[in-house]
């Protein structure tokens, strides 16, 4: 099992929302599944990904 973590930062209004869905879009087209989300609207967020070797 591979894992990785990404970080999103609020960049503007919605910035999150578009941020996050980008990220796991982009995730998913190469095989990652989201394991656990992360940390507040103030702080940002941590996105665990998993993948099967």
């Amino acid at each position: 099992m591979q894992y990785e973590v990404k970080t999103v930062k609020k960049i503007g209004v919605n910035g999150y929302d578009n941020e996050m869905n980008n990220t796991i879009k982009a995730m998913a087209a190469n095989g990652w599944n989201v394991q656990q989300i992360i940390g507040s609207a103030d702080q940002g967020f941590l996105i665990l990904f998993a993948k099967e070797e």
